[in-house]
């Protein structure tokens, strides 16, 4: 595939810069010619990515320029035969190449919306297409349709999970050159309470949008066995705040003293929607190392839990905050933003629910034939109802819908196709019938056995419903 000729090419050459580690040497003369000092020459950051990329022998190839200061005057880059690696000091060195690097490039390089890559070209969460993640967004290149979409960091916006007013410092975020949040995990955040970590044990965190909880785990003790809260923001967008306190969503959520369930314990519409603001549990330790005290917030394709795997980092804003870049000295009011490393933010007003830009996916689907049978022997009535759904492995209907028994039905089969069902592993069907029915039964019911819903291919499920009664 051809690249195309990019602007960038029209600044001047430079020398080209070689790695060396040794001091200048007095190179042998051949006879006649007197000796010569070899030139001091230093590794820079793209020249170390390209090595670790496989230099020449790798998919990009050899250079097709020497290395350049980027337009916008604060990075740098390089291209070769097969794409580019681009360096800025807060995102280091990353390469981006293929339809990918074109549409980056249609979307003027560095210098527009996206900014710099924060990832290399890595497989999407699926592994049905390839992803780079930037500073403003995402691209995504779909194997099924050979095309790439965008989402933008505003096509997510949320509020900060942090009581209002309270100073927070941005410890983790934007991948920094260094840490955990690297490739698919760009786009999370850690924060601590007023600079001060070990005071940040115990501070209050708060639901960052007005969602429903899809589960918690609190009751985990030691590093490594994080403590968690998931709430639902939209489809493939999972708000998970990590890191609280042992016991600290029991104490905050039974205030009457009640036996209390854990949400994914309950149904998913008796599930709790804790309002944008509300407190919902406190900050800990627990999945970090001893006394590491903060927030880790990130919003990914799935739940961000082992059983919900395969996951990723999706990119999103954060509204209605102020930033300060001097130690919390002075504040400046950001209506929509991504925080940077090292800043301090302030959570301001009551917020709401998140806001989503409609027909921007961040998952591959699927489609689900799904079969429903009565009970052996059984007939339902004209006017009874058979309600089918495809339920995620933590209990999220995924699709739903209602079929009317007919004269021509009563004995079923009912079928139904969901079309566009996200792509996650564990899926089951659920039905129930509503209405008359004989022989006469409390309640008849059924789920399938679970199954794995496949990027762009067709997957069969049946349910064989049972009946119960109640003396």
């Amino acid at each position: 595939m051809s690249l195309p000729t990019p602007r960038h090419l029209l600044l001047p050459a430079t020398l080209v810069v070689l790695a060396v580690s040794a001091a200048p040497s007095t190179a042998l003369a051949a006879p006649g010619v007197a000796a010569v000092t070899a030139m001091l020459v230093f590794a820079t950051p793209i020249s170390d990515k390209y090595a670790a990329l496989g230099g020449s022998s790798g998919f990009l190839g050899t250079a097709t320029i020497s290395e350049q200061t980027a337009p916008d005057g604060v990075g740098k880059y390089r291209h070769y035969q097969g794409g580019s690696i681009y360096w800025s000091p807060t995102t280091g060195a990353h390469e981006v190449h293929g339809l990918i690097r074109n549409r980056w490039a249609e979307l003027s390089w560095e210098k527009g919306w996206l900014g710099y890559p924060m990832s290399d070209e890595i497989d999407t969460y699926d592994s049905e297409g390839r992803v780079s993640k930037f500073e403003g967004g995402e691209l995504i290149w779909r194997k099924a349709t050979n095309a790439v979409s965008d989402v933008k960091s505003t096509d997510l916006v949320v509020d900060l999970p942090t009581k209002q007013g309270e100073p927070w410092v941005i410890i983790q975020a934007n991948a920094p050159t260094t840490g955990s949040h690297q490739g698919p995990w760009v786009y999370c955040y850690d924060m601590i309470w007023n600079n001060d970590q070990p005071k940040t044990k115990g501070r209050e965190l708060v639901s960052s949008a007005s969602a429903r909880v899809v589960l918690v785990e609190d009751g985990n003790t030691g590093s490594g066995q994080s403590n968690v809260i998931v709430q639902r923001l939209g489809t493939g967008r999972y708000a998970s705040t990590l890191h609280i306190q042992q016991g600290s969503w029991g104490a905050i959520n039974d205030v009457e003293g009640d036996i209390n369930f854990l949400p994914q314990a309950l149904p998913w519409t008796m599930r709790p929607v804790p309002a944008s603001g509300a407190v919902m549990a406190k900050t800990g330790d627990v999945g970090a190392a001893t006394g590491a005290f903060h927030i880790h917030y990130c919003i990914t394709t799935a739940p961000d839990r082992d059983a919900a795997k395969p996951f990723e980092s999706v990119p999103f804003a954060f509204r209605n905050y102020d930033v300060s870049n001097d130690g919390g000295q002075t504040w400046k009011a950001v209506a929509t933003g991504v925080p940077k490393n090292g800043q301090w933010v302030r959570r301001n007003g009551a917020g709401g629910a998140a806001k989503i830009t409609a027909g921007v996916d961040v998952l591959n689907f699927g489609d689900v034939q799904a079969t429903v049978n009565l009970p052996v022997g059984a007939t339902a009535a004209v006017g009874g109802t058979v309600r089918i759904s495809a339920l995620s492995a933590w209990g999220e209907p995924l699709a739903s819908t209602t079929i009317a028994v007919t004269a021509a039905t009563v004995n079923g089969p009912y079928k139904h196709t969901f079309t566009k069902v996200p792509n996650y592993k564990g899926v089951k069907l659920t039905a129930t019938y509503e209405g008359q029915i004989t022989p006469s039964a409390s309640s008849v019911a059924g789920e399938s056995a679970s199954f794995d819903v496949k990027a762009n291919q067709s997957k069969s499920g049946t349910v064989a419903m049972t009946a119960t009664s109640l003396h």
